[in-house]
């Protein structure tokens, strides 16, 4: 008499679809194959937020000086200052959201095997759409901020590949923030590992006297793309 075999497990676990370390290595390694385009990318954001930290710092340290001497008239000036930089900064972040989608899509031609060229950096294609999903999705994470903070968190995790669905794959905006949330749900601890790794990365930078970003967000936006591809079964060139 034969036995049946075993029933199967009621989960089988699926293999990890990436070592976040190779990904990792892969953008170290990218980036130095292709460092001029990178760098040359990230020199307006790291004017800009020299920029901002300079303005900040002389705010402070007139305010730490001053602050017990000033009349209302130099506080009303005082503060129209930070209004007017705030402002600029606001403006300053069109171009900044459409480069750094820019360097994105550089990523996506190194993901591919390509050669990614200065002009990519100044590319104008898509830009209405990228700016619709820049305010979108920064609108959204503030709203969820001001909910208690741990809801703008989860927005932002969840959106985490949006950008590289409307680059990549030609989507609209929220068609894109709805793949993205699927995408991260499907694969939900490597992808929240992913996120919050590549979120130190990217901000190591500002701790290395700021510098360091030119070559820190570079690597964080490609293990991102790099994450993005293993995860929907695309072409991760090595």
């Amino acid at each position: 008499m034969t036995t049946a075999p075993p029933p199967p497990p009621y989960y089988q676990p699926r293999p990890k679809p990436y070592d976040i370390g190779e990904a990792l290595g892969w953008g170290w390694r990218k980036f130095l194959e292709h460092k001029t385009v990178f760098i040359v990318g990230m020199l307006p954001m790291l004017v800009v937020i020299i920029g901002f930290y300079t303005a900040y710092f002389v705010l402070y340290l007139d305010l730490f000086l001053n602050g017990d001497d000033m009349t209302d008239a130099e506080a009303g000036d005082l503060f129209m200052w930070v209004g007017v930089a705030a402002g600029v900064l606001l403006l300053l972040m069109v171009p900044i959201s459409v480069l750094q989608a820019n360097l994105i899509r550089v990523a996506l031609v190194v993901a591919d095997g390509g050669r990614p060229t200065l002009s990519m950096l100044y590319s104008t294609k898509r830009v209405g759409r990228i700016l619709v999903t820049t305010i979108t999705l920064g609108a959204a994470t503030f709203v969820g901020m001001l909910l208690c903070y741990l809801p703008g968190l989860a927005f932002a995790a969840f959106a985490f590949y949006t950008l590289p669905f409307v680059l990549d794959q030609d989507m609209r905006p929220i068609q894109a923030i709805k793949a993205s949330f699927a995408l991260v749900r499907s694969h939900l601890g490597i992808s929240l590992l992913t996120v919050l790794v590549v979120s130190i990365i990217g901000s190591l930078g500002t701790y290395a006297c700021v510098i360091g970003i030119v070559a820190s967000v570079p690597i964080a936006l490609l293990a991102q793309v790099y994450c993005y591809r293993a995860l929907i079964l695309g072409t991760v060139r090595p």
